[in-house]
């Protein structure tokens, strides 16, 4: 039975009531390689009523018998119900079940007061992960507000996604939204993270972004060591500063045992951005390399142009 077939459609324009019921009994198939569901059924019900202006929307999803990588959620329920009016939405969205038999709950609002759209809650308890928050919408849709994780379980979350994780990470996200610009800042550590090959360990981040929409960026990354194979970054340390309208970056930390080390500025343009490497020095696997002399890389609708680019390796340049 397709989608259609399960809706009735013979409402007028101004009052409509639409119910509709799908069973989805092969989630693996349906969802492909996007999450990783190798089986499991679900069943979706909406129902929408009222004047097409103002309908009455609720909509319900159940899952059983799926099975994650190394996982297995049990009784999943999400449901929804809002007033569906045009820039001044309301609802509410839960969502219920276990996953490893640790419980998924999962709680939001919508709301809508003097034509801005707010999140009052936003609530999320998978295991021990947690994540609190609420946020309020600008006229131009920007965000405004704040919104706290503690994650020390990060492979349940993964698992949501139909993928395999490990690893912890805690801080918060505020963002501000005002005078024309929206601003943020980030501060997030953890001990360890891990997916496949790739390990990251003691991560912290600490930035503040003046302006999203220019990347005015400042503050550091750092990790105490990056690995991916028999790859090893070490003392990690990516910082970043303003200077104008151009923001200077600075990364050092050990390649393979031996220092690491690249520093340049991003200038934000009308005609795209450009990338000035001042300085560049890494000796993987023992071979050195260093920028023989300052470069600048454009970026202009997605293609990156090289003005110059001439990397010494031992002896010999490239």
């Amino acid at each position: 039975m397709s989608l259609l077939d399960s809706m009735d459609t013979t409402a007028t324009e101004t009052d409509k009531d639409l119910p509709l019921r799908e069973d989805i009994r092969l989630l693996g198939r349906l969802l492909g390689d996007t999450v990783r569901i190798q089986a499991g059924e679900a069943a979706f019900e909406l129902s929408a009523t009222g004047p097409v202006a103002g309908l009455d929307v609720s909509a319900k999803v159940t899952s059983s018998g799926a099975t994650l990588p190394g996982r297995t959620p049990s009784d999943l329920v999400v449901t929804l119900t809002g007033h569906a009016v045009a820039h001044s939405p309301t609802g509410e969205l839960t969502a219920t079940g276990a996953l490893d038999g640790q419980p998924i709950n999962v709680r939001s609002s919508i709301t809508s007061e003097g034509g801005r759209i707010a999140v009052p809650v936003l609530e999320a308890e998978i295991g021990p992960n947690t994540l609190k928050g609420s946020l309020a919408l600008a006229d131009n849709f920007m965000p405004d507000g704040t919104i706290r994780f503690d994650f020390p379980d990060l492979g349940l979350l993964a698992a949501m996604a139909g993928q395999k994780a490990a690893g912890d990470l805690s801080g918060q996200v505020e963002i501000a939204t005002g005078n024309g610009r929206t601003s943020a800042t980030i501060q997030a550590s953890g001990s360890a993270i891990r997916r496949d090959a790739l390990s990251i360990t003691k991560p912290a981040v600490d930035l503040t972004i003046a302006d999203l929409a220019t990347a005015a960026i400042t503050g550091t990354v750092r990790a105490e060591r990056v690995a991916s194979g028999e790859n090893r970054l070490e003392a990690l340390k990516l910082g970043f500063s303003r200077e104008g309208q151009a923001t200077n970056f600075d990364l050092t930390g050990r390649l393979d045992g031996a220092p690491l080390l690249t520093k340049g500025k991003v200038i934000q343009g009308d005609g795209g951005l450009d990338v000035a490497l001042q300085a560049f020095e890494a000796a993987p696997r023992r071979i050195a390399l260093k920028l023989a002399k300052p470069t600048t890389i454009g970026v202009t609708n997605g293609v990156a142009s090289l003005d110059g680019l001439t990397i010494q390796a031992g002896r010999g340049s490239i």
